[in-house]
């Protein structure tokens, strides 16, 4: 599994009634888990496309509707406890 790295800055950009993401991930990602992923966000109508980096780690790119609601999905990872 490809963490999001939380070094890196994330990008955030609303348009047209969407929030518009792109996620830095840690590593280069398989294309299995890509194609997976990428399943499972459509299954939650959620668009997501992930892009190999060219020379590192993959970014995950998302664009989720503002109109959806909590109920509508549930987050599959929590962030990491800082102390």
């Amino acid at each position: 599994m490809t963490d999001i790295d939380y070094q890196a800055n994330l990008m955030l950009n609303y348009v047209d009634h969407e929030l518009h993401a792109v996620i830095p991930l840690t590593a280069p990602v398989s294309e299995m888990w890509r194609q997976r992923y990428e399943a499972l966000a459509q299954a939650k109508n959620v668009q997501a496309l992930v892009r190999p980096g060219r020379e590192g780690p993959a970014m995950l790119l998302l664009t989720v509707p503002a109109t959806m609601r909590a109920t509508m999905w549930r987050p599959c990872w929590r962030p990491p406890v800082r102390s």
